[in-house]
């Protein structure tokens, strides 16, 4: 679907957003390559409102543009979502070292940093090969803040185990001889004699 967009391409690309489909959303990723910022930014809100594109798409489109108007938006849409896979996505297109958009790409990962939140052990190893590879074109500050915040990430286990898995773990600690006591196995065979009180939790609890 070629769409070319007049001056009304507000309602005009709201009604693609609304109208949905591959060829609806095709024809707004090629609105954020409009010559004009204010269509792209509109193709911008539509995308975010309307559809889910890959970050890997993104990254690409991001590459590939040499308007500045338009790697706004797509850093803008790469900013959206989940923490770990924005700030990734953030850093990788920090690597590819545009200095103008720069300034851009650290705001928007500044704001994800103002809050600290923990992360799942897969995203945190994502954004540390990102971050390595983006650390060469950060200014020092952000830098910075990034290795403080990766440092906290490495000192935390996030997962807390689902009931599935906490099902699944009192069966496995059952089946080899330990008691499981508030997510924790605690083996029957101990290096130290276990002490009163863990007994007498354990009589109370079962």
């Amino acid at each position: 679907m070629v769409v070319r967009f007049s001056n009304n391409f507000v309602s005009e690309i709201r009604s693609l957003a609304d109208r949905g489909g591959d060829a609806a959303r095709e024809a707004l990723v090629r609105a954020l390559l409009d010559e004009r910022p204010r269509v792209a930014r509109e193709a911008r809100h539509a995308l975010a409102r309307a559809f889910v594109l890959p970050r890997g798409r993104l990254l690409r489109l991001y590459r590939i543009a040499w308007q500045r108007h338009t790697r706004a938006q797509v850093l803008a849409l790469l900013a959206r979502g989940e923490r770990g896979a924005s700030m990734a996505s953030l850093l990788e297109a920090a690597a590819m070292g545009d200095p103008v958009m720069l300034p851009q790409v650290c705001e928007h990962l500044g704001r994800w940093l103002d809050v600290w939140a923990p992360l799942p052990g897969r995203s945190v190893a994502q954004l540390t090969e990102a971050f390595r590879r983006a650390e060469r074109v950060l200014p020092d500050a952000v830098a910075e803040r990034m290795r403080n915040y990766l440092r906290g990430l490495h000192g935390v286990r996030v997962a807390a185990p689902t009931p599935a898995r906490k099902g699944r773990r009192r069966a496995r600690s059952q089946r080899e001889g330990g008691v499981y006591l508030r997510g924790r196995t605690v083996r029957r065979s101990y290096e130290l004699a276990p002490s009163w009180r863990a007994v007498v939790w354990a009589a109370v609890w079962y």
